[in-house]
């Protein structure tokens, strides 16, 4: 049976994203999507390559024996999809692309994707800029970027994609709080929105709480939740299950809808880099 002519790219990156988080509530949360749709998208794959790719379990999803030797070529039809891309918008082309991104998304994203532009597009000059969200919306504002990527309730503009990021709150693995006594904060910057939001969301639930470190430094706060000195909330993708444990506060559940925003003048070598950076964010 062929079924190339019917393997949408969509289907691939939603299985892998799927696989990635272990769970389709998961996956459909961080997307920005139903449940349904990426349920619906799973078992299409299935019919269409006859197997059956996921196990279902009460504790989420994990890929069959298929499911894993099929992940890897999804990978891989992925990552060669965007290779010929690239390669055939000029890859050779020299130029400067600016990016403003802000540090939860840069940990995550910057390793990997500045490794495939340094390997497709070795001529480029790309500026980057990690800061807070509000500060990239500003630099976006003013023409700072190409590309930017931050809290679309800090843009103006409509963005190329959105998707949700539900932080959580976390300490060290060996920390118990008393929320019966003032709860030691391990916060952001003062000009930081992710700071104003966890102070506003302990206010509203009238617990008490102490600031015991300040840090616009991503890594100084992972490094203090983690030495056991107080909470912290973090986004998902610094959340590390062999040093954090997640907390469950008298708090309601918290979420920020991201964006990318892409310049309209878009060069080869613009859209060259967003081919690499989208492929991160479903």
């Amino acid at each position: 049976m062929n079924i190339s002519n019917n393997l949408d790219p969509t289907l691939l990156r939603v299985f892998i994203a799927v696989c990635q988080y272990g769970s389709l509530s998961r996956a459909a949360a961080e997307s920005g999507r139903a449940q349904s749709a990426l349920s619906a998208q799973i078992i299409r794959l299935e019919e269409l390559l006859g197997v059956r790719l996921l196990h279902r379990t009460g504790r989420g999803v994990r890929p069959t024996a298929e499911g894993e030797m099929f992940l890897s070529y999804a990978r891989r039809i992925i990552s060669l999809g965007e290779e010929a891309v690239l390669q055939l918008q000029s890859w050779s082309e020299t130029g400067t692309v600016s990016v403003g991104i802000p540090e939860n998304h840069a940990l995550m994203v910057l390793p990997d994707a500045l490794s495939r532009i340094r390997q497709l597009l070795p001529g480029m000059h790309v500026r980057i800029v990690v800061d807070y969200d509000e500060r990239i919306a500003a630099g976006w504002q003013s023409g700072n970027f190409d590309i930017a990527i931050g809290a679309t309730q800090f843009f103006s503009t409509k963005p190329e994609k959105s998707w949700l990021s539900r932080p959580c709150w976390v300490c060290s693995t060996d920390h118990a709080p008393d929320t019966n006594q003032p709860l030691p904060l391990i916060v952001y910057g003062e000009t930081c929105y992710m700071r104003k939001m966890m102070l506003h969301a302990l206010s509203d639930a009238g617990l008490e709480y102490r600031i015991v470190l300040t840090s616009s430094n991503m890594s100084a706060i992972s490094a203090a939740v983690e030495s056991g000195l107080g909470i912290a909330l973090v986004a998902p993708d610094i959340f590390r299950q062999s040093t954090m444990k997640k907390l469950c506060l008298p708090v309601p559940e918290l979420s920020l809808s991201y964006g990318m925003y892409v310049t309209p003048r878009r060069t080869a070598v613009v859209r060259a880099v967003l081919e690499i950076l989208d492929r991160y964010f479903y």
